[in-house]
């Protein structure tokens, strides 16, 4: 089985966490709650249940190039516990989450995160 994950606009990047984190843990503790939830809402909406081990192709889609990468690339902390948090996944272990990739792309029209999920051999 096969699934596709759109979420609108960009998701904190892993700067964003850390000063959160350095003002309050609370700040950086809603921070993770609102994006946990935001992916949880999408998920909910646009994919099924999975039964199998899951292997995700997420695309970041982002504004401009003034962020790294890897500072990007922590929006799969959100993504993976929105997807346990809808019901998706049970949990998102070494059990359920078999691995991903990753690329990113430039699009200032339509900025978010693109996810594939496929279901693996389980």
């Amino acid at each position: 089985m096969t699934g596709y994950l759109n979420i609108k606009g960009i998701m904190p990047g892993l700067n964003d966490y850390s000063g959160a984190e350095r003002v309050h843990r609370q700040v950086a503790a809603k921070m993770k709650r609102e994006e946990t939830a935001r992916v949880a809402w999408a998920a909910k909406a646009q994919l099924p249940k999975f039964t199998k081990t899951i292997r995700l192709t997420i695309t970041y889609r982002e504004k401009a190039r003034n962020r790294d990468k890897d500072n990007i690339a922590f929006a799969k902390k959100f993504i993976l516990d929105g997807l346990k948090d809808a019901g998706c996944i049970p949990n998102d272990g070494w059990a359920w989450i078999d691995g991903w990739s990753e690329s990113f792309i430039v699009d200032k029209d339509d900025p978010g995160i693109t996810v594939i999920i496929n279901e693996v051999k389980g």
